[in-house]
């Protein structure tokens, strides 16, 4: 039998720990567009400039407040480590509800930016893909957890 690759158990704990500080920092980063000058640093960079324009520069040293990209970080990596580890007694019904819990965060997560398409422009649009990063991990761990919630409720009969 193939088995999922999946984190140690132990590892959830490590993400929550990763993910609510980067929620933290992430809040108030993008919605008060809070950038503390301790986290202004050169740092080199791929391309500088926009992308598209002619006269883009690439790999060069600039300087930037990371405040956005660490809190993006420790919340990306914390939600895999959360939604990627084992359960305590994990078996081939936890991974088979693993599974259904992670097409359904594809479909509805996609579902989610087909709307926004459709009816969010411009800047906003910008933040709907920033969101967009995490919707999918978010939706996962929702979705499994409620699945095996209710995998453990009592049938009732009718």
């Amino acid at each position: 039998m193939q088995t999922t690759p999946l984190f140690p158990h132990t590892y959830r704990k490590i993400g929550w720990l990763l993910f609510l500080p980067g929620l933290a920092l992430g809040i108030p980063s993008v919605f008060m567009e809070w950038t503390p000058a301790a986290f202004n640093w050169r740092i080199p960079a791929l391309v500088a400039d926009q992308i598209f324009n002619s006269d883009r520069t690439w790999f060069v040293m600039i300087k930037n407040n990371l405040i956005d990209e660490l809190a993006s970080l420790f919340m990306i990596i914390g939600a895999l480590l959360i939604c990627f580890s084992r359960e305590v007694h994990e078996d081939e019904y936890i991974t088979q509800i693993r599974l259904n819990a992670l097409v359904w965060s594809v479909y509805i997560n996609y579902a989610l930016l087909a709307v926004a398409i459709l009816f969010i422009y411009e800047m906003n649009f910008f933040y709907v893909m920033i969101f967009n990063f995490f919707t999918l991990l978010v939706i996962f761990y929702i979705r499994f957890r409620w699945l095996l919630v209710k995998s453990k409720k009592p049938a009732v009969d009718a």
